[in-house]
């Protein structure tokens, strides 16, 4: 065990209690295989494509088995709270932010950071786990890797997963987080079909690819940015309108802009590691089953992805997705 992470263990073990009453939520089960799958499907790579739905069955292994096995290690790894770092709403809002987990912690101390949440700097450890893999063929490994990672850009695109109130118990609003992102996403295939479409006009989109910006880290930061800028309109619809009938409705459509911003997040990030890679496995199908916990391991963030050239897909305008 790396000297990193007993650190961070030690830390989080201390906030054990407050996080167990804290965010234990994410994206539904529906959603966030909404994001891997679409994601997938629209990476332009054809390994990928071809395992959208092992991607799928990935993408809620952190909720659904590393929850239960690692509460302390893995929960804070399921949100980042942006509005704790800055007042402002916006583009940019968190440019000053430090991007490297050791500069966070040491500007602002490891318990500020863990009880803040850490999504970004674990999509980077997948990122570099997934990267190594598909320099040496490891399809398996490769599709672990990226496959758990969805479940965390997922995570940073849901509104209220980057910001304090993410349950709305500091306005009066108990419950809108379980509301926004599973109660209120019912039909599946439906939505998933909206959710294709818009990350298809996203992705041909020159103004929001410029968003992804010049290395992974800066993509994660933008996402949270975007992601944070829905938070009031989350809020202010469900105190004016409820959630039935009208509301309900409203915030359906917030979350699959939502999860169509996260899947289109989730495609560039696969493009351009299968372009940073050089991947050569082709269509190949794999079949895994759920993995065991992979530690927390922040040490090796900036080796060979801070310096990533500008992110972007490589999205045929022929191609469609294939959903389920």
């Amino acid at each position: 065990m790396n000297k990193a992470f007993s650190r961070f263990q030690a830390v989080i073990l201390g906030f054990i209690m407050v996080l167990s009453s804290s965010q234990a939520f994410s994206w539904g089960a529906k959603g966030h295989e909404i994001v891997a799958g679409v994601g997938a499907s629209l990476s332009g790579v054809p390994f990928f494509t071809a395992n959208q739905a092992t991607a799928e069955q990935l993408s809620t292994v952190p909720d659904r088995v590393w929850k239960a096995t690692s509460y302390a290690q893995e929960s804070p790894n399921h949100w980042f709270q942006g509005d704790a770092y800055t007042s402002n709403i916006g583009l940019g809002s968190l440019a000053q932010f430090p991007r490297g987990y050791s500069q966070a912690v040491s500007k602002m101390g490891e318990r500020v950071i863990v009880k803040n949440g850490t999504a970004p700097w674990r999509i980077n450890q997948f990122y570099a786990l997934a990267l190594a893999a598909i320099r040496k063929g490891d399809a398996k490994s490769a599709m672990v890797y990226v496959g758990v990672m969805s479940h965390y850009v997922g995570d940073i695109s849901q509104p209220l997963h980057v910001s304090e109130n993410y349950d709305g118990v500091l306005t009066g609003q108990k419950g809108i987080h379980k509301f926004f992102e599973t109660d209120n996403i019912v039909d599946m295939v439906a939505i998933q079909k909206q959710v294709s479409v818009q990350a298809q006009a996203l992705l041909h989109n020159p103004n929001y690819m410029k968003l992804m910006g010049s290395s992974l880290i800066e993509s994660n930061f933008s996402e949270i940015e975007r992601a944070l800028m829905f938070r009031d309109k989350v809020l202010s619809t469900d105190k004016q309108l409820g959630r039935t009938g009208r509301g309900a409705a409203i915030q359906l459509q917030l979350a699959i802009a939502r999860m169509a911003d996260g899947a289109a997040t989730y495609a560039v990030i696969l493009n351009h590691l299968w372009q940073e890679a050089q991947g050569k496995m082709g269509a190949t199908q794999v079949s895994v089953g759920d993995p065991a916990f992979i530690n927390v391991d922040f040490s090796q963030l900036f080796l060979g992805i801070e310096m990533m050239t500008p992110v972007k897909a490589g999205i045929d305008d022929e191609e469609d997705c294939s959903l389920r």
